[in-house]
């Protein structure tokens, strides 16, 4: 009964995977492409590949001017990139810094989870992560943001880790002759002492249990087969996908108009401060802490911020790490290989990495949550006894570790509170009340505020709501700080849920889900074998679950919103495929294999292709740095044309007026700006400037993007055309540029 059951889940699985898999190949490149010389990908890619004047090619018209180079060169600082390898420079020197401070805080906790080395690593990394993000959230509040106090507190970090290290050597190299004759005497006794350690699980699972694994999984799997090889080279393409692209200036408007903007402007002014024009800004920024401490290191907020997206994109191979790390302590190393697969094979996870955006960094902590917690709910009132003193300060240890992830998913976004932090409180006062026990709530709730307050603290003190620009009224204000009522109203549409039609449910998920072409087949099977599947598995579908109807009832269903579940569906998928492939044919398992090879195959075609001919990869920093294609039109005419009067400008303090763009990251000049929701007091400072004495003495204006926020429901203040009429004064300004109806540049007259 139990074989048929697998093998009729293996084959609709098998089916329903190659289906998918060749349909999705089929449709993506006979879909039309963005090319207008050629019909569709398929085409496209053909001639790409042999047509020989492609190859290398960058055209003349992609490249910026001597002029917007020499111009943006004069603000480099201290440190001169030299190609990419600046940036890896800097990542690196974070990354050992990070795991310095993760290091220290394990050794102070004595040391928990020495006996699974790889899941302590994966942690002592995300604990350094989160201690760094939060020292400096303490420091820019404080206005201590100089390098050298950067550079100081990481080489500190990394001394005291190393002697720390050398003590501990000189401490226990007298043990090792001693430990040495004891272990040839055990050795005497092997035989006996196998039989009394075989005694010794009888007793504890008690006569005739299973034991914690099921039968059906392959816990000491090797991890030299040819089919682990395969997979683990597999996922280290996929993890290069998302660092390698990490180190490009961004592309994404998001990641341009707050998530580097906002560290840009702290790192600019020397504090982490409030910014009334750009709300977004305004939100807990613990992922993009870490980018500030590139800045810092580096001394450049540009080159900064590129060693700060790629060491956020290191969050895909550190979460593929702890996949295995999991799979291997509570399934099997082959469900632990499989889960990493699934989860570095998701389009959406790759292309988030390579964008710059936070979501995977949220990814992790969930995933970093959810491991501690199981932990915590294996421990049992044994624990506590002072029989056995090395035990008594573990679920201390453990839930100041959950406190630590708990309060850095808070400090990322606010989704964190509610999807991460607050579940997790829950299930350890649960298993606290059941044990008795105060202190693990206490120390839980305690390094939660420690870790994540800092961004609350900040709001709370700035703006009067520590959750800005949420819940206004409930903290003494109509609107918050830099809307109004008609703004606000914008906000709060543009950000509730978008409708409760059939459509409007359904259609998200079916998009979240087709993403990638596993998902599918590993929730169909994961119901077909729910009573099969370990507890560690169900309880990630039972969270994956809860966490989907959470997204649908509090957020906008943005897709990339969804991605802390994918590490948990992975693991769900990875149990799934190790208990099939336990259980079927040879045949049969070489087509579940066929099934990840062809998802990995379309997703590889999914990350790769649209970056065949993107302008810009191959050249320098500093060539990239100045691309008129990627900062802008605006820009670009504005410096070719003032770059002399925009010098004077910055040495003076003045600021170029900006209307409509908000992706300015990529702005050295000083500007004023706002985002659309802020748009209404902004507009109504531009109009008394624009009015008084001493106006702005240039002014660029964007109407592209101003009609495209009028075309949608995130639309931008209705001041705005009034304020323009102004710019219309040919007796004040005179217009020196104009790219048909997109961009305007004015100046003041003298």
């Amino acid at each position: 009964m139990k074989s048929a059951l697998y093998m009729k889940s293996a084959g609709f699985l098998s089916t329903l995977g190659v289906g998918l898999c060749v349909v999705a190949i089929s449709a993506f490149f006979l879909a039309p492409t963005y090319q207008p010389m050629f019909s569709n990908r398929l085409t496209f890619l053909w001639t790409y590949l042999f047509a020989s004047d492609l190859w290398l090619s960058i055209p003349e018209e992609w490249r910026a001017s001597e002029t917007v180079k020499t111009f943006f060169d004069n603000f480099n600082t201290s440190f001169l990139p030299i190609n990419r390898w600046s940036i890896l420079l800097i990542a690196a020197v974070e990354s050992l810094w990070i795991y310095s401070f993760g290091s220290l805080i394990f050794r102070f906790l004595k040391n928990p989870l020495e006996e699974s080395p790889l899941l302590r690593f994966c942690l002592t990394c995300l604990t350094g992560a989160a201690a760094l993000s939060a020292l400096t959230g303490f420091l820019g509040l404080i206005g201590c943001l100089q390098s050298w106090l950067f550079w100081t507190l990481a080489a500190g970090t990394i001394l005291t880790l190393l002697w720390r290290i050398r003590d501990s050597v000189l401490l226990k190299s007298p043990q090792i002759s001693c430990e040495l004759r004891v272990a040839s005497c055990e050795n005497s006794n092997a035989t006996n002492g196998s039989d009394y350690n075989t005694s010794r699980a009888a007793s504890r699972t008690g006569s005739g249990a299973t034991p914690p694994h099921s039968s059906l999984l392959t816990p000491h799997s090797s991890l030299l087969t040819p089919n682990s090889i395969v997979i683990i080279v597999l996922i280290v393409l996929f993890c290069l996908l998302a660092v390698l692209p990490a180190m490009a200036p961004p592309w994404e408007f998001d990641v341009r108009e707050y998530h580097l903007e906002s560290v840009k402007e702290f790192w600019l002014s020397g504090w982490i401060t409030a910014l009334p024009n750009n709300a977004y800004a305004n939100m807990p920024l613990g992922a993009e802490s870490l980018i500030l401490v590139s800045m810092a290191l580096s001394g450049d907020w540009f080159l900064g911020a590129l060693a700060g997206k790629t060491l956020l994109s290191l969050s895909v191979p550190l979460t593929a790490l702890l996949l295995f790390a999991l799979g291997e302590k509570y399934l099997s190393r082959r469900a632990g290989l499989i889960a990493a697969l699934i989860y570095v094979t998701a389009p959406l996870i790759v292309r988030n990495a390579q964008f710059g955006m936070i979501d995977d960094v949220l990814t992790m902590y969930a995933l970093a949550t959810g491991t501690l917690l199981a932990i915590i709910c294996e421990l049992s009132p044994a624990t506590t006894d002072l029989e056995r003193p090395n035990d008594c300060l573990q679920p201390a240890a453990y839930c100041l570790l959950a406190g630590a992830m708990a309060g850095m998913a808070a400090a990322i976004k606010y989704p964190g509170v509610l999807f991460i932090s607050l579940p997790c409180f829950i299930a350890i006062f649960w298993k606290s009340s059941r044990l008795r026990l105060q202190l693990p709530v206490v120390t839980f709730l305690l390094t939660a505020l420690l870790f994540g307050g800092v961004w609350y603290l900040k709001n709370a003190i700035l703006l009067g709501n520590p959750v800005y620009p949420l819940c206004s009224s409930l903290f003494g204000r109509e609107f918050p700080v830099g809307f109004s009522a008609e703004s606000y109203a914008r906000w709060q549409t543009v950000h509730a849920p978008h409708g409760w039609t059939w459509s409007a449910i359904y259609q998200p998920i079916v998009m979240f889900f087709n993403s990638s072409p596993l998902f599918l087949p590993v929730l169909a099977c994961s119901i077909l074998l729910w009573k099969r599947l370990p507890n560690f598995a169900r309880w990630s579908l039972i969270y994956s679950g809860l966490f989907l109807v959470g997204w649908h009832v509090t957020t906008h269903r943005i897709e990339r919103f969804l991605l802390p579940i994918v590490p948990f569906i992975a693991l769900a998928g990875g149990a799934v495929f190790d208990v099939i492939l336990s259980s079927v044919s040879v045949w049969m398992g070489r087509i579940l294999k066929g099934v990840l090879a062809l998802g990995a195959a379309y997703s590889l075609l999914i990350l790769t292709f649209p970056f065949i001919g993107t302008p810009g990869t191959l050249e320098t920093i500093s060539e990239v740095r100045s691309s008129p294609i990627r900062i802008g039109d605006g820009l670009t005419q504005l410096v070719t044309l003032k770059s002399e009067e925009l010098l004077k400008m910055k040495n003076s303090g003045e600021r170029v007026l900006l209307i409509g763009d908000a992706a300015v990251f990529d702005w050295p000049v000083p500007i004023d700006y706002a985002v659309c929701f802020n748009s209404d007091d902004f507009i109504d400072s531009v109009t008394s400037k624009l009015q008084g004495d001493n106006p702005p003495k240039f002014i660029v204006v964007n109407m592209g993007e101003l009609d495209r926020y009028w075309q949608t429901e995130y639309g931008y203040s209705t001041k705005t055309k009034a304020a323009l009429d102004l710019l219309d004064n040919p007796d004040r300004f005179t217009p020196i540029y104009r790219s048909g109806t997109m961009t305007t540049i004015y100046e003041l007259k003298q």
